[in-house]
């Protein structure tokens, strides 16, 4: 039998791209227009309450009202998919990071997570938080689209607080 012939060597992907530094603003594509986000502390990413047609400067995106704070796969950055489009250093508000829910499937039990430690919660006490979830950059664009025309969205909808 003739010998292999090793593999061809992969190129790297011109769409990677280095490690997202804290503090960088990327652009997220929202049907045609732009929507901004964050990067917070691994793997959370706050995402801002606008979109535009056009380039916004990350001074102005940083002063508008965050939508929402959630994790995200870091799968939407290193891909290139949202692109970076400058840095603006955290104040240290928004160096705090924020409490999420969790709740069993089974149980039904719900404790409050926040950067490593978790206890257990009322549901008073998980009313309005996020639930515990990695959002993939795809949800992310659909909730991100959904929040802004005032609709509601699927992905929210079914990692809401049950029971």
């Amino acid at each position: 039998m003739p010998p292999r012939k090793p593999p061809e060597p992969r190129q790297p992907s011109a769409r990677r791209s280095k490690a997202p530094v804290i503090g960088d603003v990327v652009e997220v594509p929202l049907d045609g227009e732009r929507g901004y986000a964050r990067v917070l502390r691994d793997p959370l990413m706050a995402f801002y309450a606008l979109r535009s047609a056009a380039p916004l400067a990350c001074a102005e995106v940083v002063q508008a009202p965050v939508a929402f704070t959630v994790w995200v796969m870091g799968s939407a950055l290193k891909s290139g998919r949202w692109r970076v489009v400058g840095n603006v250093p955290l104040t240290p508000e928004e160096d705090v990071a924020p409490w999420f829910f969790k709740q069993d499937a089974i149980s039904g039990k719900l404790s409050l997570y926040r950067a490593g430690t978790a206890r257990p919660a009322t549901r008073e006490e998980c009313d309005g938080l996020e639930r515990a979830a990695v959002w993939s950059a795809e949800h992310v664009e659909s909730r991100l689209c959904d929040q802004l025309a005032r609709r509601p969205n699927a992905w929210v909808e079914s990692l809401r607080l049950k029971g």
